[in-house]
């Protein structure tokens, strides 16, 4: 499946919301960049990106659904904006 052959992931401007389930199983994913527009993040929206090690979220980050980053092991670091 071509889900496994994502390695970066950039939310552009202007999008609001990571639908649920968007990049789950994205196996292979170790970076994520979201724009300042970004203010929901939906359920199960990254879970198990097993490689996603570093993850700054979104200054206007609003809502934060169960379970967004659910078993992504390497996840090291997280940035939460005030």
């Amino acid at each position: 499946m071509y889900i496994e052959d994502i390695v970066n992931v950039v939310i552009e401007e202007g999008v609001e919301s990571v639908g649920a389930n968007a990049f789950r199983d994205a196996v292979n994913l170790e970076k994520v960049s979201f724009a300042v527009s970004v203010t929901e993040i939906g359920y199960f929206s990254f879970m198990n990106c097993g490689k996603l090690q570093v993850l700054t979220l979104p200054e206007n980050l609003q809502s934060l659904m169960q379970q967004s980053f659910d078993s992504c092991v390497s996840l090291t670091k997280v940035s939460i904006p005030d």
